[in-house]
């Protein structure tokens, strides 16, 4: 798709482009030399570069939605990159097909010769040089612009605003100047700046078109619980834009956050997270947030519980944030963060430990919004939701209505126990387990406890990724909740 829009690119819209920026070149040269035939036009360098950086902006217009679409943003230096590869591209061309062609004859005759490699070393350099180049373009300040997947109606409103304005521009210069073309004692050298200068305001305004790819994205509260397998990844938005994420690991997939978690952001649009929490330090919740810091999304601050176990993972999380300049707070009950539509509550633990172990000191999370109420409990035991109940939280708890529970512990026979659910009495319960998971989750004690209060559910084993709204809950395979 890539190499087709390229060619449809350079045919559609950088050539007409170029072709009309060389030909007002010459008109104007025509135009200062009064008719004089005897000479012939040359471009100037500084024409020549113009010339290359409109065909090359041409060039990046049209590829512009297929990189959003398929990689969900673009580079932003590629123009000037291209300004770079474009003069040897030529070269780097010709000594690979004089090498391929040498190579075959001698080879099929008398045997490669080591003499051949001559043939190759200047395609060497050549490609070392693309390699490093695009390497070093993406390491400078804002190198990758992250717009999200637009929708197909978008990329057809974009190509036929682009490749149509371009088509009147060009026939509009025609007309206007090419009638001239002989007479160009009658038109004056000041006109025919002025149509450069307006060649360069329309390259602006062919960018307009682009906001319809640049900003799509609709910003309204959501809950979105990731295929993740076995382990956890949760997204949040804010009424308002304000992006969250809890947790973010995987015991059963690797490089879980270059291609899972990081790729969901940039489809959606997402070039910060605000506040990333992490339920507790189990490689299962965490382990692919560190490959998302060194990512292109910003991760401004990382949130843990105050009582948090500082183990060797612990230490590898600090680490990659330091590296990122992501900001580390800690959360005890009673502490909120909130957005002007959305706020998110830390029920336990408080500052001192209550209970020991990892799972035993999760964060527990109450999320209000308007009023809508979910409860996210990382992976603690029916131990902590009975003390949490019997710690002020039962008063809290039964004075909302909790629309969704995120099941503790993946679905554990040991969490979500019988006081909890009936104090909290959810109205739909959401699961995170990978299929065929050695521990047996979602627990079968724990599906019986939801069936007899009728509490609907839907688990990511079997339904894949889960969208929560005001509104709804929305499987993306599941045509029902529950069995």
């Amino acid at each position: 798709v890539f190499s087709f829009g390229a060619v449809i690119g350079v045919v559609g819209v950088a050539k007409p482009l170029q072709e009309t920026y060389e030909r007002l070149c010459d008109f104007r040269w025509r135009t200062h030399h009064r008719m004089d035939h005897g000479k012939k036009f040359q471009k100037t360098a500084k024409e020549v570069l113009a010339s290359n950086l409109i065909a090359g902006t041409g060039i990046q217009l049209a590829s512009l939605p297929l990189c959003a679409y398929f990689f969900y943003g673009f580079p932003v230096y590629v123009v000037g990159v291209n300004l770079l590869v474009l003069p040897v591209l030529g070269v780097l061309i010709a000594c690979g097909l004089l090498g391929g062609l040498l190579g075959g004859i001698t080879g099929a005759l008398w045997g490669l010769h080591p003499a051949l490699s001559a043939c190759f070393l200047p395609c060497h350099v050549i490609l070392y040089f693309y390699e490093a180049l695009s390497t070093w373009s993406l390491r400078l300040p804002a190198a990758k612009l992250i717009v999200g997947r637009p929708a197909m109606w978008q990329i057809l409103i974009y190509y036929v605003l682009l490749y149509g304005g371009v088509w009147l521009y060009y026939h509009s210069v025609k007309r206007r100047l090419y009638p001239k073309w002989n007479h160009v004692d009658e038109y004056k050298k000041p006109q025919v700046n002025r149509w450069l200068y307006r060649m360069l305001g329309y390259l602006a305004l062919l960018l307009l078109p682009a906001l319809l790819v640049l900003c799509h994205t609709t910003r309204r509260f959501e809950i979105d619980m990731l295929s993740v397998g076995q382990g956890d990844g949760i997204y949040i938005q804010s009424p308002e834009g304000v992006d969250f994420f809890v947790d973010g690991g995987s015991s059963s997939r690797k490089e879980l956050g270059t291609y899972t978690i990081e790729p969901f952001l940039k489809y959606h649009g997402v070039r910060k997270i605000s506040y990333w929490f992490v339920t507790h330090m189990d490689a299962d919740h965490l382990n692919g947030i560190a490959e998302v810091l060194s990512g292109d999304v910003q991760v401004e601050y990382l949130v843990l519980a105050k009582t948090v176990e500082k183990n060797e993972h612990y230490g590898e999380l600090l680490s990659a944030c330091k590296t990122s300049g992501t900001k580390v707070i800690y959360m005890q009950a009673g502490d909120v963060i909130t957005t002007h539509g959305m706020q998110l509550e830390c029920l336990y633990p408080t500052g001192k430990p209550a209970f020991l172990g990892t799972n035993e000191n999760s964060l527990c999370l109450l999320l209000t919004c308007g009023d809508f109420h979910g409860v996210f409990t990382g992976d603690l035991g029916e131990e902590q939701e009975r003390w949490i109940l019997a710690h002020g939280g039962r008063e809290r708890l039964e004075k909302i209505s909790v629309d969704v529970l995120k099941a503790g512990h993946h679905g554990s026979n040991t969490s979500n126990g019988e006081t909890w659910l009936d104090t909290l009495q959810p109205k739909y319960v959401i699961i995170s387990a990978g299929e065929h998971n050695s521990y047996g989750h979602p627990g079968k004690e724990f599906l019986e406890r939801m069936r007899k209060r009728g509490i609907p559910y839907a688990c990511t084993k079997d339904c894949g990724q889960i969208r929560v709204s005001q509104s709804a809950v929305d499987t993306k395979y599941c045509s029902s909740l529950g069995e």
